[in-house]
């Protein structure tokens, strides 16, 4: 079946909806399990997740619902550089995030990107 699947053109959105519904099925026929039961089924007509929440310094501005304009909104994907250490354990973590922490011996790495990709432990 998985093999099948291959061979449809996954260009068109109606072959695309097709294969989905089939392997759904699929999963869902699967040794004759429910649903609930498969672990392979992670989600079933959901929406892709995103938190959409934002708070904003005045009425007028939380009405016009752009929360981007915000002030109280930082992207933390915003090509940008940021301080990185890499701890060796959970229990050598210092207090980093109070404001008098010393971040001296921190690294600067690019952001968005993957720590493990910068030469932090393996990626």
């Amino acid at each position: 079946f998985i093999h099948w699947l291959g061979f449809l053109n996954m260009e068109s959105p109606a072959m695309t909806a097709l294969a989905i519904m089939l392997g759904q099925t699929a999963m869902r026929l699967r040794r004759g399990q429910k649903e609930y039961e498969n672990p392979w089924l992670t989600h079933i007509n959901r929406l892709q997740m995103h938190v959409p929440l934002a708070s904003y310094p005045s009425e007028d501005e939380a009405i016009r619902y752009d929360r981007f304009k915000s002030p109280n909104v930082v992207l933390l994907n915003s090509d940008s550089q940021w301080k990185f250490k890499l701890f060796d354990a959970p229990g050598v973590v210092t207090e980093f995030w109070s404001k008098d922490a010393d971040r001296t011996d921190f690294k600067t790495i690019k952001v968005p990107s993957n720590w493990e990709l910068q030469g932090y432990s393996y990626p």
